[in-house]
């Protein structure tokens, strides 16, 4: 349990609480290969932080990624309390820098502890929400846009960061989780997927069309699976009229797969992309999902190969793609640890839709 025991005076039902999570909670245990890797990420914390040895330097949104693979699988509930309870400290330090604060970092965060059932005005200094509220633009063609707070104008804010915000106002039931919604979808494109850009100050309208001419309107499976997720749980609290979008969404997502069952991010096959999708389709999509995790099962580590040599002791981790697990096999994860705890973190939760 959380250190400082604080439920939620949001009024969550059960079922709202359960549509925070990354995907639906399972109604079952989590599959072997899911709990497996849950495991292996449980390993990498140091006191509820993922610490980079080798920049050393703790990555405490490294740590939330963890943190929501674990919610959506529903296991190690007192890992999850100790990441939690670790970043109530470092609030600061993880949304702001440099004098800007940052809006993806503070809808992550918020969306997190709203999903954990904490009244987030118990939580650290209780600014999380009020602080989200603030960067929400309410007038213009930016409306519902979640922004940095940069005194200098650089916005580094994209659709994923968006997709948080909305997740995170939707829990609180705030009146902003409309706009930001609507925000939100401007950014899906005729043919269902979502850009990541949001655009710039160059922009008329911020949207999909209005990208175009600049470039800034290329699909993106992991924006596009993110919102999908936001969607979802804006739907679950009272945002109406968005079910074709989520349909749009979702179907283009299915056309996306590979025959192999993997997904393209950044221009090559990978873990972290094929894990979202897998996580998103696993409701409406079952069999799609089953060959995306079947694909993310063959880049993990298995017990047998965890037993000696190069991977061992490394039982659940998820390579980012097929040229690092074979290098792994080979040398170890050795400096590359930083990518398989990122790749173990969205992949995880794919492992679940595995039969």
């Amino acid at each position: 349990m959380l250190k400082h025991v604080r439920r939620a005076t949001l009024a969550l039902t059960t079922t709202a609480a359960l549509a925070a999570s990354l995907v639906a909670a399972p109604t079952q245990a989590a599959t072997p290969q899911a709990s497996s890797s849950a495991g292996w990420l449980a390993g990498q914390l140091t006191n509820g932080i993922a610490h980079n040895d080798q920049y050393d330097i703790d990555d405490y949104g490294l740590s939330l990624d963890i943190w929501f693979a674990l919610d959506a699988l529903d296991v190690r509930a007192g890992t999850r309390s100790d990441i939690l309870d670790a970043l109530e400290s470092k609030i600061a330090d993880y949304t702001t820098y440099n004098g800007t604060t940052y809006s993806g970092p503070v809808g992550k965060l918020l969306a997190a502890v709203e999903t954990a059932g904490i009244d987030p005005a118990t939580y650290g200094d209780g600014s999380l929400l009020p602080t989200l509220r603030s960067l929400v633009v309410t007038s213009g063609p930016e409306t519902g846009r979640a922004k940095d707070d940069d005194a200098g104008g650089a916005d580094y804010s994209n659709t994923i960061g968006q997709s948080y915000s909305v997740r995170a106002l939707s829990l609180a039931d705030d009146d902003l989780k409309s706009s930001t919604t609507t925000y939100l979808l401007k950014q899906q494109c005729p043919k269902g997927f979502f850009r990541e850009s949001m655009g710039t100050a160059d922009d008329g309208d911020f949207s999909c069309a209005s990208g175009r001419s600049a470039g800034t309107s290329s699909p993106s499976v992991d924006a596009t699976a993110f919102a999908v997720m936001a969607l979802r749980v804006a739907r679950a609290h009272g945002v109406d009229g968005i079910d074709d979008d989520i349909k749009d969404a979702v179907t283009w997502l299915k056309a996306k797969q590979h025959k192999d069952g993997s997904f393209t991010g950044n221009g090559e096959p990978n873990s972290n992309t094929t894990g979202l999708a897998a996580a998103v389709l696993a409701g409406p999509a079952p069999k799609a999902a089953a060959r995306a995790a079947r694909w993310l099962d063959g880049l993990r580590v298995t017990k047998k190969l965890a037993s000696d040599g190069a991977l061992g002791g490394e039982a659940g981790a998820v390579a980012y793609d097929r040229k690092a697990f074979r290098d792994a096999v080979q040398n170890g994860i050795g400096n590359d640890r930083d990518q398989w705890r990122r790749a173990t973190a969205q992949a995880a939760v794919g492992l679940d839709a595995l039969p």
